[in-house]
C-alpha cells in the first residue's frame, strides 16, 4: 500500500492499494460495546466496535472477496504511520513501514451504508421483509465491519492509556488486513488446544510420551499397559464355544456356567500376568436381554469366524491403549474393526468413538459394516 508519512501527528497516506488491505476511513474505528467482566475476570467480557472502510479503489472481484467474509474470519487492524523520506536502510518491516500497532478481532456481520448486510448470516438481525417486499441488495463500496475485539488486550490497552504511558491505539488504526481463509484457522486451532489443555481427561496417561513423540510406541500397547481389561464382553464375536476354544489355542478354557452345551455370547475373564495359572482363561456364557417380541426386533448378530489373530486384535481393540492391525488385502481387516466398533458401541454406550479412514471408499466400507448390525 506504500504508506507515507505526512509529517508528525499526521495521519500517513497510502500510494498504493493491496488486495489484502484496505485503508479505514478516518475517524472510522468507533467501540460500541463493552460488557461488564464476568465473575472473577478484571477484563471485559466482549469488546465490540465499528470500522468503516470505502472499498471504491478496489476491483469488482475484490470488493467481493471483501464482501465474502464469514462471521468469526479473523482480521486485523494496523496503525501504520509510514517511514518519511529518511527511512533507513536496512531497517525491519515495523520501522520501515511505521507500524506502531497492530490488533486482531473476530468478524460479526458486515453492513453497507445504507445499514444491509452483506451476507446471509446477518439476515438473523435485520427485520424480516414484509409480503410482497423484495429483499434489500447491497449498495454502493462503503462497508462497516461489526468486529469483536479481544477483550484482554483492549483492557491492557485501556489501562496503559489511563495511566499515562500509552496513545488511544484504536483511534489511530488505518489499515484493515483479511487473510486467506484456508490459512486463516490458527484461532479454532488454538482455542480447540486451549480447551483439550484445561481439560483433565482429554489424554489419557498412556498416551502423553507417543503423543508428545518421545518415549518408545510400544509402551502404550496392550500387554504394557496398566489398564488392561480383566474381564471382556466379547458379544457375539464367537459363533459357538468350539470357535472361542479354538481362538484361544495358547490358554486353557474354564467354563464358569454348567452346561452340556455353551452358548456365545460369552464373557471372558484373562489371567493377571502375576497370577500362578497365566494360561487359563475363565469363560461364561449368558442370555442377553430380550430386544423384543416380533422378528425384526432381533439384532443382526455376527457370521464371521474370526481367527485366532483377529480375536486377538478384537481383544487389544476393546483395551485401552494403541492397536494396529496390518494385513494385505482381503484378511478381513474392516470385519476385525466392525467388530471392535460394535463391541465397543454396547460395552460402552455412553461414550463416543471416533472413525478415521485413509479415503471415502474405505469409510463407507465400514459403515456398510456397521450398518449390517445391531450399531445405529
Amino acid at each position: 500500500m506504500q504508506p507515507v508519512s505526512s509529517g508528525e501527528g499526521a495521519r500517513a497516506q497510502f500510494k498504493g492499494w493491496a488486495r489484502m488491505a484496505t485503508e479505514i476511513l478516518p475517524r472510522g474505528v468507533s467501540i460500541i460495546e463493552v460488557l461488564k467482566p464476568n465473575v472473577g475476570e478484571d477484563k471485559p467480557a466482549g469488546v465490540t466496535i465499528d470500522v468503516h472502510v470505502d472499498l471504491k479503489n478496489a476491483r469488482p472481484d475484490v470488493r467481493a472477496e471483501w464482501d465474502q467474509l464469514r462471521m468469526h474470519d479473523v482480521v486485523f487492524m494496523l496503525d501504520c504511520r509510514g517511514a518519511g523520506t529518511s527511512a533507513i536502510e536496512g531497517a525491519n518491516p515495523a520501522e520501515h513501514f511505521g507500524l506502531r500497532h497492530v490488533r486482531g478481532a473476530e468478524v460479526i456481520h458486515i453492513r453497507d451504508a445504507d445499514g444491509t448486510f452483506v451476507n446471509d448470516y446477518g439476515a438473523r438481525n435485520q427485520q424480516p421483509e414484509k409480503d410482497g417486499e423484495e429483499k434489500k441488495q447491497v449498495t454502493g463500496t462503503r462497508r462497516v465491519f461489526t468486529l469483536a475485539l479481544d477483550a484482554a488486550q483492549y483492557q491492557m490497552d485501556v489501562t496503559r492509556q489511563r495511566e499515562g504511558h500509552g496513545e488511544d491505539v484504536y483511534g489511530n488504526l488505518n489499515v484493515l488486513v483479511r487473510r486467506e481463509a484456508k490459512e486463516n484457522n490458527f484461532k479454532a486451532i488454538l482455542a480447540c488446544i486451549r480447551d483439550l489443555m484445561n481439560t483433565d481427561v482429554s489424554v489419557p496417561d498412556w498416551l502423553h510420551d507417543v503423543f508428545l513423540g518421545y518415549g518408545d510406541p510400544a509402551a502404550a500397547a496392550l500387554l504394557n499397559t496398566h489398564e488392561a481389561l480383566h474381564t471382556i464382553d466379547f458379544k457375539d464375536t464367537f459363533l459357538d464355544e468350539d470357535h472361542l476354544v479354538q481362538s484361544f489355542p495358547n490358554h486353557k478354557v474354564k467354563w464358569m456356567t454348567k452346561a452340556k452345551k455353551h452358548v456365545a455370547p460369552f464373557r471372558v475373564t484373562f489371567p493377571k500376568p502375576e497370577d500362578e495359572r497365566a494360561d487359563e482363561i475363565q469363560v461364561e456364557s449368558y442370555v442377553p436381554p430380550d430386544p423384543g417380541p416380533f422378528p425384526e426386533d432381533q439384532p443382526e448378530l455376527n457370521k464371521v469366524r474370526f481367527t485366532p489373530v483377529q480375536v486377538e486384535a478384537i481383544r487389544a481393540g476393546l483395551n485401552p491403549g494403541l492397536t494396529m492391525v496390518v494385513g494385505p488385502p482381503g484378511t478381513g481387516k474392516t470385519d476385525t474393526a466392525a467388530q471392535i466398533m460394535h463391541c465397543l458401541y454396547h460395552n460402552e454406550p455412553g461414550q463416543r468413538t471416533l472413525l478415521i479412514t485413509h479415503s471415502n471408499a474405505a469409510l463407507n466400507d465400514l459403515f456398510q459394516k456397521l450398518l449390517q448390525r445391531d450399531v445405529p
